[in-house]
């Protein structure tokens, strides 16, 4: 036991498994931070669900009106943004990793 030192952190707790996202606490607790707005786990109900579910259905198919009725030009303008924002932050990394930093 000499070769262990006497500040060596001991943790009982199980090391995490791939799936330990699953468990039932977690997915509790998950819920209750996503929900706070709308009151937390215990405001569930189905119906509340179902019309939540509708509205982001709505939603979305407004968005994807939005986007078909877009100008094409304009359209590429944003992706060539999003490329060359894109090439940017590679160009950062492959920097990075050149001098160590990363």
């Amino acid at each position: 036991m000499g070769s262990i030192p006497p500040d060596f952190p001991v943790s009982l707790k199980s090391w995490p498994t791939a799936n330990s996202g699953t468990a039932l606490p977690t997915i509790v607790g998950r819920i209750n931070h996503e929900r706070m707005e709308r009151g937390g786990f215990r405001a569930l109900t189905e119906e509340g669900l179902k019309r939540e579910i509708e509205e982001e259905e709505l939603e979305q198919e407004d968005e994807s009106d939005d986007e078909q009725e877009a100008d094409p030009a304009e359209r590429l303008k944003e992706i060539h943004a999003a490329k060359g924002e894109m090439l940017q932050h590679i160009g950062y990394a492959f920097l990075g990793c050149q001098f160590g930093k990363i």
